[in-house]
């Protein structure tokens, strides 16, 4: 096994030295404190690739949706449907479920996410709020439903 670097290791001594740490007699390992480190670099390395909109196979199925949003450009929208095939799935529903637990928002654009017909349906923040965010993008809409004409493909 790798040896852990002096910052970690200066880092835990600290951390067992502070008053807090004390006060709570928990004891923290340094494997503890390593395993820490590694979980915490894999999520941050998550975050970027979907945030950059790039799939990875060891991405849970939530993960490859929110990758796949946000992909849609400004201006455009994608159906509930669409991004379940994407994923290779029929499971749109949990596609909409994927976007209700969405955790970033708005850089992961689930407001781009329409039902199949063009419904503006279930959005966080009401569904004003989703029409307007459409419209401010350049998103044609007439009452609850949006012009689907300019839908964004996946490949």
């Amino acid at each position: 096994t790798r040896s852990p670097g002096k910052k970690v290791v200066a880092k835990a001594r600290r951390i067992r030295s502070t008053p807090l740490f004390l006060a709570l007699n928990k004891t923290i390992t340094l494997r503890r404190i390593l395993r820490y480190n590694r979980c915490m670099k894999k999520f941050v390395t998550m975050e970027s690739l979907i945030r950059a909109g790039k799939l990875s196979p060891d991405m849970s199925f939530n993960q490859k949706i929110w990758a796949l949003t946000a992909q849609i450009p400004r201006g455009t929208v994608a159906t509930y449907g669409e991004l379940a095939r994407a994923v290779g799935t029929k499971a749109y529903r949990a596609v909409g479920n994927a976007m209700n637990k969405n955790p970033y928002a708005p850089g992961v654009p689930c407001h781009r996410v329409v039902g199949s017909d063009g419904s503006l349906t279930g959005y966080a923040f009401g569904l004003e709020k989703k029409r307007k965010m459409l419209e401010e993008e350049g998103v044609p809409c007439r009452g609850n439903r949006v012009a689907i004409a300019d839908r964004h493909l996946f490949s």
